[in-house]
C-alpha cells in the first residue's frame, strides 16, 4: 500500500486511490456548560463521533479504466456498518469508519479528484498488531499482580479489556473482587463457581458472565468496571479466587489511541 487507504482489508491501491491529504488527527469533545452572572462551570466532556476528510485522487489508463476504478472504490466504501480504515501513513491503527459521502470532478479522461467523508461513531482509533493476551497466576487469597508485567501500556486513550477468571476450585457463595488500584475502578460479584469455570468480565460491554451465560445479578452495588490506564504499568487486585489451589486471570486488550 502506498499513499492509500485500507477499508475492510481491501487495498485501495488496487484502485489507482492515492491520499492526497487527510483529516484523520482531529480530536473533537462536547463540553457541557452552564453560565451564571459572574462564573461558568463546565461539566465532564464527552468525545463525539469522528469525521474523517480525506482528498484523494484516483487514476486510470483509460477513461473506461478510471470509471472501473471508481465503480470498485464505491462498491468497497459502501458497506451498511462500520468497517475497518487504516491509513498507511498511520499504519499503526484503525478506525472503525463508514461512509458518509464521495464526491468529486474529472480532471481529465485518466484522473478524478476527490472527497471522501467517513463518520467513527466511536471515535477511538485502535492498535493493528495483535490483541495482547497475558495470563497471570492467582496465587493468593488476595493477589497483587502488574499489567504489563515490565513497562507500562501504550497508546493514549483509557483500554476496556476482557478478563477472564478461572476457579480451580469449587467457590460456593465466593465474593471475588477486581480492583485497578491505578484507577480505583473494583468490580465485586457473589456468586458460585464450580472447578475449571470462568467469569468473564467485559468492559467494554458492561457485561459479567459465567462461562457463556450472563451474570449480572451477582455484581454489587457500586461496582465499577475496571479499565486499564494508558502510559501506566496498572496494579491490580484479585480477591477471592483462591481457597487452595492455584486461580488464573487473562486480561485481553488493544492499545487504544485518541
Amino acid at each position: 500500500m502506498a499513499h492509500s487507504i485500507k477499508f475492510n482489508t481491501a487495498d485501495m491501491s488496487d484502485h489507482k486511490l492515492i491520499v492526497v491529504s487527510s483529516g484523520v488527527n482531529i480530536l473533537r469533545q462536547l463540553v457541557s456548560r452552564i453560565q451564571l452572572q459572574d462564573r461558568g462551570y463546565a461539566f465532564r466532556p464527552a468525545r463525539e463521533h469522528r469525521h474523517i476528510k480525506i482528498e484523494c485522487a484516483v487514476t486510470g489508463t483509460t477513461r473506461a479504466d478510471l470509471d472501473a476504478n471508481l465503480d470498485n472504490i464505491r462498491l468497497i466504501l459502501t458497506e451498511l456498518v462500520p468497517k475497518k480504515l487504516v491509513f498507511d501513513a498511520l499504519s499503526d491503527r484503525y478506525f472503525n469508519a463508514i461512509l458518509e459521502s464521495l464526491e468529486g470532478n474529472y480532471d481529465s479522461t485518466t484522473l478524478f479528484r476527490g472527497v471522501l467523508m467517513f463518520v467513527c461513531p466511536d471515535p477511538l482509533g485502535f492498535s493493528t498488531d495483535d490483541p495482547i493476551d497475558h495470563d497471570h497466576d492467582i496465587d493468593e487469597v488476595a493477589k497483587t499482580i502488574y499489567e504489563p508485567a515490565a513497562g507500562v501500556i501504550g497508546g493514549t486513550a483509557y483500554i476496556t479489556p476482557v478478563y477472564t477468571l478461572t476457579a480451580q476450585n469449587a467457590l460456593e457463595g465466593a465474593t471475588i473482587k477486581l480492583e485497578n488500584v491505578t484507577t480505583g475502578e473494583e468490580l465485586q460479584w457473589i456468586g458460585s463457581l464450580g472447578i475449571g469455570d470462568t467469569l468473564v468480565i467485559d468492559v467494554a460491554r458492561w457485561l459479567v458472565s459465567e462461562g457463556a451465560v450472563a451474570s449480572m445479578s451477582g455484581v454489587q452495588a457500586g461496582s465499577k468496571f475496571p479499565r486499564l490506564k494508558p502510559a501506566a504499568q496498572n496494579e491490580l487486585l484479585v480477591t477471592g479466587l483462591k481457597t487452595t489451589d492455584t486461580g488464573n486471570l487473562n486480561i485481553l486488550y488493544s492499545e487504544v489511541y485518541l
